[in-house]
């Protein structure tokens, strides 16, 4: 996964080297049977609420979850594929977008990595995906998120 998937979404590309766990850092995993068992234990991980989008029931296979330090930020992430297809959803901090506004909507592809995400109760949430031949697109990850929008857990 390009470590550039979440400067996309939170502003420009760093100036400087990239912090802690962005650069093949081990991932604290969670030890979770499916999507919805990952919820408790990721939200008390990071210590606030987690998007946690069930796209098993879009086809997609769960892969597993875990915390990662994304910039200064604690995020959760779920990770699942199809084929060769692969997405993340993420759980960050408002905070971690500059100027992030509440209820705000973002939709684009950066470097052919379909980003669709949304900030809502001091959280950023988005969805990212990437595909070998770019056959995963914006419109795909954008019907995701709209599907899945309301699956927020506090723990």
């Amino acid at each position: 996964m390009s470590p550039l998937y979440l400067y996309a979404v939170l502003g420009a590309p760093p100036s400087g080297a990239l912090g802690a766990g962005m650069l093949d850092e081990p991932l604290r995993l969670i030890d979770c049977a499916g999507v919805l068992a990952a919820a408790g234990e990721l939200s008390k991980s990071i210590d606030r609420p987690v998007f946690v989008a069930d796209l098993t029931r879009d086809g997609w296979t769960f892969q597993g979850a875990g915390v990662r330090k994304v910039g200064e930020h604690q995020a959760a992430q779920l990770y699942f594929t199809k084929g060769k297809e692969a997405i993340s959803v993420f759980s960050l901090p408002a905070s971690a977008a500059k100027d992030a506004h509440d209820n705000t909507d973002y939709v684009k592809d950066f470097n052919g990595s379909p980003i669709a995400g949304f900030t809502h109760d001091k959280g950023l949430y988005c969805i990212v995906g990437s595909s070998p031949d770019d056959s995963l697109q914006v419109a795909e990850v954008k019907r995701l998120l709209a599907e899945h929008r309301g699956e927020i857990s506090k723990g």
